[in-house]
């Protein structure tokens, strides 16, 4: 089991190059990678992101990468004349039209528009780079699954927890069934006797309305069900790879079992303590959502 939530920092030299790269990710319904690299760099981010996602296959990822070295320097810096150009002639269309005040500053420039001036990088070999860049990330990402799995661990605990409570309390249920459930049936049927007030009716027809009316204060087969969603919750726990979202789909089944359990059964203690059972699913599905 592993947790969506992890952080990890790495740093390798090579050839007078370092690289520095620092991985946080935080849960999220889905996978999604965002990267702060060198501009330079970018040709290369479909493999990282495709790199990362076979570590981590869920959650909101920041991965930053940083370099130091010789070949990293940018060796001065580029007026992008044409597209200053470009904004400048539509700022003044836009005074003219609209009726705007006011003169631009290259200050202002250069703090709205930051491609006015790009720095001049040495070429780089980058897909020959790769080879540096994708053995040190592995490296990262080996650490960032450790950290996950450690804190998968003590989710585990946690989860163990409320799983113990939730068949305390359906054990407590079941006990509540087997006393009250005759004493219900006894009612429902002095209700039915009444209610006929002496009016004669046949024997088959009193059963068949006996038993369907019994039928519908009877939780077995709610309990057998919650019982099997609660192990199959176990059993995955064990597995790995990915489990969240099957954790979060089994909980929403346990919920609808309790649900109907609250519902048919009828009694002031049970609806007690299904009030109990749903507060530890809910605990459940919080944590769950940090899982991968």
């Amino acid at each position: 089991m592993r947790s969506m939530t992890t952080f990890a920092r790495h740093q390798a030299t090579r050839d007078e190059t370092t690289i520095k790269m620092e991985f946080r990710s935080l849960n999220h319904r889905y996978s999604e990678v965002n990267c702060r690299m060198p501009r330079w760099m970018h040709p290369l981010e479909d493999r990282i992101k495709k790199l990362v996602r076979k570590w981590h296959e869920r959650g909101k990822v920041d991965l930053t990468i940083g370099f130091e070295g010789k070949d990293m320097v940018a060796t001065g810096f580029r007026p992008q004349t044409d597209a200053v150009k470009g904004f400048l002639g539509a700022v003044d269309q836009l005074k003219r039209e609209v009726g705007l005040p006011g003169e631009l500053t290259v200050q202002d420039l250069l703090a709205v528009f930051r491609d006015a001036v790009l720095p001049e990088q040495e070429d780089v070999d980058i897909h020959g780079f790769w080879d540096f860049l994708s053995g040190e990330l592995e490296v990262l990402l080996a650490m960032a699954r450790r950290h996950a799995e450690m804190e998968g661990e003590a989710l585990r605990a946690d989860l163990e927890s409320h799983v113990t409570n939730i068949e305390s309390i359906l054990n407590s249920i079941e006990n509540r069934k087997r006393d009250v459930l005759p004493q219900q049936k006894a009612a429902l049927k002095e209700r039915v006797m009444s209610a006929l007030d002496g009016t004669p009716l046949a024997e088959e027809r009193l059963i068949q309305e006996y038993a369907f009316l019994g039928e519908r204060l009877d939780i077995t087969e709610e309990l057998v069900r919650a019982r099997s969603h609660v192990t199959r919750f176990m059993d995955l726990m064990g597995e790995s790879g990915p489990i969240g979202r099957r954790l979060d789909f089994l909980l929403q089944e346990l919920f609808r079992e309790i649900n109907t359990i609250a519902s048919k059964a009828q009694d002031a203690e049970i609806s007690q303590m299904v009030v109990e059972a749903k507060g530890e699913v809910e605990k459940l599905r919080e944590q769950v959502q940090n899982i991968i």
